[in-house]
């Protein structure tokens, strides 16, 4: 009897954890959804971004401020898989599935200070570490002060990636946060704090 009154108390505990983890995430993604909602009516733009348009490879996933294990589950079945953001049905790309000539980038170039704000502010006030410090994602922990061949950064073009079919209007999968992107390289925030990080594929 003793027993079954540990295994309970474990239990409700357990489910109190995930449900507290379960919320983090929430709050995490709600705060990514309204500064993406911000980045497109800021003094954005769409010029010069079709080249970006391309195929690219998943080749991996950070987790500077720590990433929950079904959120790392979750990305190792895409890492090594390209996506191509021409084709004519993305369903493997970041924003899910959108029609060809919907999916387009709506960027501007920031000082990496100002990127590292806006990231740290779609983290929720309960991401503290162990010693109740508030977590941050810093040039150190992201690695987002140097280039894909190791050039010192201090700017970089960022907004979002975008799907304008009408079928994905007020959807949250509508607009993927791209932290970073050059010819060579993309960085997407996602969920949980993770960095995605794709490369340019070669055209054929």
């Amino acid at each position: 009897m003793v027993t079954n009154i540990l295994m309970n108390k474990q239990s409700r505990v357990t489910c109190k954890a995930l449900a507290a983890k379960e919320m983090d995430m929430i709050k995490f993604a709600f705060a990514v959804a309204t500064l993406m909602l911000g980045l497109t009516s800021t003094h954005a733009s769409e010029n010069s971004t079709a080249d970006l348009l391309k195929a690219w490879t998943l080749l991996e996933v950070r987790c500077p401020i720590g990433c929950f294990e079904t959120t790392v589950n979750q990305f190792k079945p895409q890492i090594g898989k390209s996506i191509d953001l021409k084709a004519a049905q993305n369903k493997t790309s970041p924003v899910g599935a959108c029609a060809k000539g919907h999916l387009h980038f709506v960027l501007e170039e920031l000082p990496l200070k100002d990127v590292l704000t806006r990231m740290n502010t779609t983290l929720p006030p309960e991401a503290v570490d162990s010693q109740g410090k508030p977590l941050q994602f810093s040039l150190e922990n992201t690695g987002l002060g140097f280039s894909a061949y190791g050039e010192q950064l201090t700017t970089v073009r960022t907004g979002v990636m975008e799907c304008k079919d009408p079928a994905w209007k007020g959807k949250w999968e509508q607009r993927k946060f791209v932290v970073s992107i050059d010819a060579h390289r993309m960085v997407t925030l996602e969920e949980d704090g993770a960095l995605g990080v794709y490369y340019a594929l070669k055209n054929k």
